[in-house]
């Protein structure tokens, strides 16, 4: 792939530096292994021909790595243009579901949505760690939300399963521009929108575009990562009064702020 091999819907998984590994694993520390492989995971990163992903759990690289292959087939195999809009919202729809089932207690998390939604302001950033539960809490939220709220139109985006070989903001504002997407213009509407943390900071410049041009009964929450971009500039743009916290822990609630 690096050596200018054309490999449609290629990508490269790198494993976190967090994520715990068993010594007989690893390179010897101050090895030519280890070099070459700091190497190597160097030229990876910098080159800009393919995406990169970085997992911290055998479970979150099977998640990511299911979703590209369902993004390649659904790009090599495509449906008639009758039923594409269908496909393409139907994904999001699958990841939904998937993520929506937990063990985990985020019921605070949940009614810190209805608070944010009965005080009316239009944007809710939920945040943590990568791994901390900020994806589950709002795909539970939004499942849960569309069961009291059945008369309100909830849209589901998951920037993780959009097709890598698009502009994301491009992909995220064509899916808003279907018609199984499009909002009322009297009742409150709400986008939750998964996975930010990929988009760099040129490309939360085009969000926050989109965010101005919206009327104010349409109610945006984001989930990223706490040091993401978007998260980073949104709070300082919008001095956010809505920001859910999850800690680094598969049991915690969160902390509502």
């Amino acid at each position: 792939m690096l050596r200018d091999m054309d490999i449609p819907h290629a990508c490269f998984f790198i494993r976190s530096a967090e994520m715990e590994v068993p010594d007989e694993f690893k390179e010897a520390t101050g090895s030519v292994a280890e070099y070459r492989l700091s190497l190597l995971k160097k030229k990876i990163r910098t080159q800009n021909k393919y995406p990169v992903y970085d997992y911290s759990s055998p479970e979150q690289l099977g998640e990511t790595l299911m979703n590209k292959i369902i993004a390649m087939i659904e790009t090599e195999y495509p449906a008639d243009t009758v039923n594409a809009a269908d496909v393409l919202k139907g994904r999001h729809e699958f990841a939904l579901k998937r993520r929506s089932d937990t063990l985990c207690e985020i019921s605070e998390t949940r009614r810190n949505f209805d608070k944010w939604i009965e005080d009316g302001n239009q944007l809710l950033l939920l945040k943590g760690p990568s791994g901390s539960g900020t994806s589950t809490g709002l795909a539970y939220s939004v499942v849960d939300l569309r069961r009291t709220y059945p008369n309100n139109k909830i849209i589901y985006y998951d920037f993780e399963i959009a097709d890598p070989g698009q502009d994301p903001v491009d992909a995220f504002l064509g899916f808003l521009s279907l018609e199984q997407c499009r909002l009322s213009k009297d009742e409150w509407s709400m986008i939750a929108v998964d996975n930010s943390s990929q988009l760099d900071a040129s490309e939360v410049e085009r969000i926050m575009e989109w965010i101005d041009s919206l009327p104010s009964n349409i109610h945006v929450a984001f989930a990223a990562a706490s040091t993401s971009p978007l998260i980073t500039i949104l709070q300082y743009r919008y001095a956010c009064k809505y920001h859910l916290s999850r800690p680094h822990s598969t049991d915690a609630t969160g902390v509502y702020q």
